[in-house]
């Protein structure tokens, strides 16, 4: 049941994935919990009073939101919270993919499905790698981290179109070091303490960061 991808199914197998892990969460994070709800079938319960007109999957999709919203408080760091919903689809199609193969493990021959329709992508280098979120969320989460890491050094106010902030039509963030800034947002003198390892900030940087640095600094002088 876990694993069956066939239509008939109503996404069982996946509503029973998501409904697992989102159980460890809670009972790992219970404590945010109490006392208003002892198990997670408790807050299953709520969100099905409250929310009666969403449909089973919007209900699972809410149940696990809550969760994922309650952990953030608890934890460093992103990694540790709770998978989006996407992405634990993305992973269970994989489990779904695994498992027909090991069905077949006997058969002189075995017949398998698109590995791009079960949680795979072709890169840009022709080569199947597991797709973990949606393009578009990978896309936000990246710009996101390039905003809290990655900042302007402008000195004239950031009014220029060559300060990177202005260019990219977003307020300057806590990783700008700008003085006298015009662009500011509400969380620009607010300290926010972020770990990561070196390498992974490289791997987030734009081709085109050396372009604006050279920009930036003739806003710098």
């Amino acid at each position: 049941m876990l694993c069956d991808t066939s239509p008939n199914s109503k996404d069982d197998g996946f509503l029973a994935f998501l409904r697992l892990i989102g159980s460890l969460y809670f009972k790992k994070h219970i404590t945010e919990f109490l006392p208003e709800f002892i198990t997670p079938g408790d807050l299953f319960k709520d969100v099905f009073h409250k929310c009666s007109k969403l449909t089973l999957k919007e209900k699972h999709c809410r149940w696990l939101d809550i969760i994922r919203e309650k952990v953030q408080v608890r934890v460093s760091y992103e990694d540790q919270i709770p998978p989006s919903v996407t992405a634990l689809k993305l992973h269970w199609l994989r489990s779904c993919l695994v498992s027909q193969m090991y069905d077949q493990a006997t058969e002189n021959t075995i017949s398998l499905p698109s590995f791009c329709s079960y949680g795979y992508r072709i890169n840009i280098e022709k080569n199947l790698e597991p797709q973990w979120e949606k393009e578009s969320h990978m896309l936000s989460v990246q710009s996101h981290v390039n905003w809290l890491l990655r900042g302007c050094k402008c000195k004239k106010g950031c009014i220029k179109q060559n300060c990177r902030c202005k260019k990219a039509n977003q307020k300057c963030g806590p990783g700008c070091s700008c003085t006298n800034c015009q662009n500011c947002s509400q969380y620009k003198d607010k300290c926010i303490n972020i770990e990561v390892e070196e390498d992974k900030v490289l791997n987030f940087q734009h081709p085109s960061d050396s372009e604006e640095d050279e920009s930036v600094s003739s806003d710098t002088e």
